[in-house]
């Protein structure tokens, strides 16, 4: 067999609260989520600056309940500078937009 080398990107969210209560809310958490992907090959992550809350919430509610933590996506950032990542989620137009790039919200 072959092993073809074809990009890959992830889809994830900065944490997950899950329904037996387990809490994978962390920075740590995070970190080592992406660096097992990204020792895998992945280097484009689209990240969504709420987290998850499974079995609580209703997938509309998971879009507008959470916190945004953008904090965290720029910590992201920098602890994985080879690497690129979107945001999604939670940017309710361009002076939001332009606002995020330039760290302010």
């Amino acid at each position: 067999s072959s092993v073809k080398n074809i990009p890959v990107s992830v889809k994830t969210r900065v944490g997950i609260e899950l329904e037996d209560g387990e809490i994978l809310d962390t920075f740590d958490h995070l970190c080592n989520f992406l660096g097992k992907l990204r020792d895998h090959g992945c280097k484009k992550f689209v990240i969504h600056a709420r987290k998850c809350v499974i079995g609580g919430l209703t997938p509309a509610q998971n879009r507008l309940v959470p916190p945004l933590n953008y904090p965290r996506l720029y910590a992201i950032c920098r602890k994985f500078p080879d690497c690129e990542f979107v945001l999604n989620g939670g940017i309710p137009g361009l002076r939001a937009a332009k606002l995020l790039c330039h760290g302010m919200l």
